[in-house]
């Protein structure tokens, strides 16, 4: 007999900056206590993307919200029922990217790399809904 489908979720959450080592850490320790999927792109602009079982997404996030950020606002959210979390996720794993570091100050993430590896998981389109700018595919 086949389970019901499950609710999963991707959520996207822009910070203003993520530079503290030890939040990197939470952030990064706790999706992998979750089993949850996604990346930390840390820096200036920092953008998390998360995604699994939609309650276990949803505990995730305020665990992450309970820490002092400067800004930290959720841009975009899909969901979608599933029979498993393999046919809704375009992560494998969850990890923080390290990208180009580019700016006057050495401090922004090189947006043109974070577009790529959103395309390289099919998710180009969400670029735009974060950041306003960009392929809308």
């Amino acid at each position: 007999v086949d389970a019901a489908p499950q609710t999963f979720t991707r959520e996207f959450i822009l910070f203003h900056h993520v530079y503290s080592a030890q939040k990197r850490k939470h952030i990064v320790t706790w999706a992998n206590e979750a089993r949850l999927r996604g990346f930390l792109l840390a820096g200036k602009p920092g953008l998390l993307c998360v995604e699994g079982p939609e309650s276990a997404v949803r505990d995730y996030v305020q665990q992450v919200r309970r820490l002092p950020w400067q800004r930290m606002t959720s841009k975009v959210t899909h969901k979608a029922a599933h029979h498993c979390l393999d046919d809704f996720a375009r992560f494998e794993t969850f990890e923080e990217l390290h990208l180009r570091i580019a700016g006057q100050r050495k401090n922004h993430a090189e947006l043109s790399e974070l577009l790529a590896v959103l395309s390289a998981h099919g998710l180009a389109s969400v670029f735009n809904d974060i950041f306003g700018v960009g392929p809308s595919d």
